[in-house]
């Protein structure tokens, strides 16, 4: 079982009950927050009470519009290039295959280059 000290306890408590008080002003309307900073006596000093909300940016309230385009032509030019450097890289490197174990001495591995025989074009 976790045993934890009374000290982080009480100051982890601390903090949480610190942030929930921070977030208090934004969860109630402008005209409830006007409300709460009018009724608050006047021997309370103010930076001891939260009365702003937080600002919400444009992603979370819902009015950012983004619009991405496409440069077609240099997309296009760009994956060809890549095609072209993925193609030589691969004719450049040799793949060796297993060949069918005989008695002659090329037996063993042979290159991926396509071999011509007599009679094929």
């Amino acid at each position: 079982m976790l045993r934890f000290s009374k000290t982080k306890i009480i100051s982890t408590l601390g903090v949480v009950l610190i942030g929930l008080l921070l977030a208090v002003p934004s969860l109630i309307g402008r005209e409830e927050r006007a409300a709460f900073q009018a009724a608050i006596p006047s021997w309370v000093p103010s930076w001891l009470v939260p009365t702003r909300a937080i600002v919400l940016g444009l992603d979370l309230q819902g009015g950012s519009h983004i619009l991405l385009e496409v440069d077609q032509q240099d997309l296009v030019r760009t994956q060809a290039l890549t095609l072209r450097d993925d193609v030589r890289r691969c004719c450049a490197r040799p793949v060796l295959r297993p060949r069918a174990a005989s008695n002659s001495p090329r037996a063993g591995c042979s290159s991926g280059w396509p071999t011509r025989r007599a009679g094929r074009g």
